[in-house]
């Protein structure tokens, strides 16, 4: 889109969107999954803001990897 906080809010917002069925399966409450993707949408921007620093999509796939592995809890 020429700007490059559009594309990240966007892909961001595509990023969390993806995670409701995971959310909805887990608890088919609208609103609560609702509630749960705007809580994961900062962590896409996060990721998306570290993707866009290295040049690289590698260090966030990592992340999300040792996310999904609990090890974000040491």
């Amino acid at each position: 889109w020429g700007n490059f906080a559009w594309s990240w809010l966007f892909t961001g917002a595509i990023w969390a969107l993806l995670h409701f069925p995971n959310f909805y399966n887990q608890n088919p409450d609208i609103n609560a999954t609702m509630t749960s993707i705007l809580g994961i949408y900062p962590i896409g921007l996060l990721w998306g803001y570290i993707s866009y620093r290295s040049g690289s999509i590698l260090p966030s796939i990592l992340i999300h990897g040792t996310h999904l592995w609990g090890l974000h809890n040491f």
